[in-house]
């Protein structure tokens, strides 16, 4: 009694056929999402009507009648043509003498979820324009770090006057938490005479960090020798606060999809043994 009241106020959409593939059971939930009843989709051509693709219908059907279970996402179709993303969990109901007497599918309606993956892709490409078109400021460093030109825009990203920060060692700006890191970076381009890119949180004139992005290229004094690099730095913050969100968002998603996996998972493995014994 209590399998039989589990399974018809489930929130999952739950179908049940015969080992020939003709349906005879749905709950409350099968009968919303798909906009059949169980005799009308049995007329309809029984499971198969609510695949869009007929071949993955094909190889559902055949993989439990081998003995195995079918797990994944695939697209599905309602009585009146809505198509929607379903996650499906798909097992043989056994019986007491592991005879393949019915099969049963579990279906849930992963709309919501696309839509989110759908939000995190506009996201990313929102803040990646942004990050494209974001302004910066130049600098002229010499090999040890410390700044011999900073273009005027350096006044309207950190507040400071070109002028009033040379001489001083650009990395004492730098978070104490990526100084090393940072320095580190530096100095492999002056060494090995490459282009170097790295995130900093840099120190403003009012005392708050900001992100920025630094792309430095090598500088040659006349008579070839490395000298410093002249550095192109763009303010990241907001990219940053937006990839933080965005990694949020992916955790939050990939959670709930291991949750409702785990949960349909435990679900049909105990549908599927105890309908054994008849309901």
């Amino acid at each position: 009694i209590l399998i039989k009241k589990a399974v018809e106020s489930s929130s999952d959409a739950i179908g049940m056929s015969d080992p020939q593939g003709h349906h005879f059971y749905d709950n409350k939930a099968f009968a919303d999402l798909f906009e059949y009843t169980a005799e009308e989709l049995e007329a309809a051509g029984g499971g198969p009507a609510v695949y869009v693709n007929k071949d993955t219908a094909r190889e559902v059907f055949d993989t439990i009648m081998n003995g195995g279970s079918w797990n994944g996402e695939l697209e599905m179709i309602s009585k009146s043509g809505r198509k929607f993303p379903v996650l499906l969990r798909a097992d043989a109901i056994i019986d007491e003498n592991d005879k393949i007497i019915g099969l049963i599918g579990v279906h849930t309606d992963v709309t919501q979820l696309k839509l989110m993956d759908k939000k995190l892709r506009e996201n990313e490409e929102k803040y990646r324009r942004i990050a494209e078109n974001m302004s910066g400021f130049v600098s002229e460093l010499d090999a040890q770090g410390i700044f011999r030109y900073n273009s005027p825009s350096i006044r309207m990203l950190l507040g400071y006057d070109p002028e009033e920060v040379i001489n001083r060692n650009a990395f004492d700006f730098v978070h104490p938490e990526d100084h090393e890191r940072v320095m580190d970076r530096y100095m492999e381009g002056i060494r090995t005479l490459t282009d170097q890119e790295v995130d900093q949180r840099y120190r403003c004139k009012d005392g708050n960090y900001i992100w920025l992005r630094s792309s430095g290229h090598p500088l040659y004094g006349p008579d070839g020798r490395n000298i410093g690099m002249i550095v192109n730095s763009i303010d990241i913050t907001e990219r940053k606060k937006a990839e933080e969100e965005i990694i949020r968002l992916n955790e939050t998603l990939e959670q709930r999809v291991k949750e409702r996996t785990a949960e349909l998972e435990a679900f049909s493995y105990s549908v599927s043994h105890d309908l054994r014994a008849p309901l």
